[in-house]
């Protein structure tokens, strides 16, 4: 399980702002998980992990999404952020980055990032990104979904699910 180093940080300065005895400290750190569709692991088939992070909404948070993990990663992105957004974080996409699947319906083209992310595909269903993605990763390996603007999240988060559940 991924734990978002926001709520560790939350839960460490909620602790030292109060006079609670040392054995409530361990019973608020055993209860700490996430909150649904925020870096949360899913489900692993064949040793890859898929990680839901429907509520990773702007560059900011895929950005820190990325950083959370430790290993390569194919990152599946719908409503795709702004070339201009992926550019920002170009060294983390060089770095952890394997795939990059773009979920559109649209022809929109992200060729400058070729230098940065050898592998950017695009595809209409989240069917067809999950199957390549599987495909195309490793074991030991993440598949990493991100939301992207102005998402349903309950909803698309259960289409990556389902997606993932289809394998």
């Amino acid at each position: 399980m991924v734990v978002h180093q926001k709520n560790i940080n939350n839960a460490f300065i909620s602790l030292l702002n109060c006079k609670a005895k040392k054995s409530l400290y361990a019973d608020n750190f055993t209860d700490l998980h996430n909150e649904p569709h925020r870096l949360e692991y899913f489900l692993s088939v064949r040793g890859i992990s898929f990680i839901d992070d429907t509520k990773a909404q702007n560059i900011n948070a895929v950005w820190y999404s990325l950083e959370s993990i430790g290993t390569q990663v194919t990152l599946i992105l719908k409503d795709v952020h702004s070339i201009s957004d992926l550019l920002q974080i170009k060294q983390l996409l060089m770095l952890k980055v394997k795939n990059l699947i773009i979920l559109t319906d649209k022809s929109e083209s992200f060729e400058l990032l070729r230098p940065i992310v050898e592998n950017i595909v695009y595809f209409p269903t989240m069917d067809e990104a999950i199957s390549f993605a599987y495909r195309n990763t490793e074991k030991g390996e993440v598949v990493l979904f991100c939301g992207g603007k102005k998402v349903n999240v309950e909803k698309v988060g259960q289409e990556f699910r389902n997606a993932v559940r289809r394998l």
